[in-house]
């Protein structure tokens, strides 16, 4: 339990590194301004989603990576 506390401490600027990256992505891409804000809310809930949901989608129980058997 602590050790998924400490992972998740240390994972969270990388999720925030991927949301801004994503939020750059989107300005950047020349979308109008109903395509923009259809991206902006998938990313809205991709963050509220959290983790859960990514491994969810993939499947595997743990939080992605191959060496984790953490549930």
């Amino acid at each position: 339990m602590a050790a998924g506390h400490l992972r998740a401490y240390f994972d969270q600027p990388l999720e925030l590194s991927r949301y801004l990256a994503a939020e750059r992505l989107v300005l950047n891409s020349g979308l109008s301004g109903e395509q923009r804000a259809k991206v902006v809310v998938e990313i809205a809930k991709a963050m509220i989603a959290g983790r859960d949901a990514l491994n969810a989608d993939t499947g595997n129980g743990s939080n992605g990576d191959p060496g984790d058997s953490r549930p």
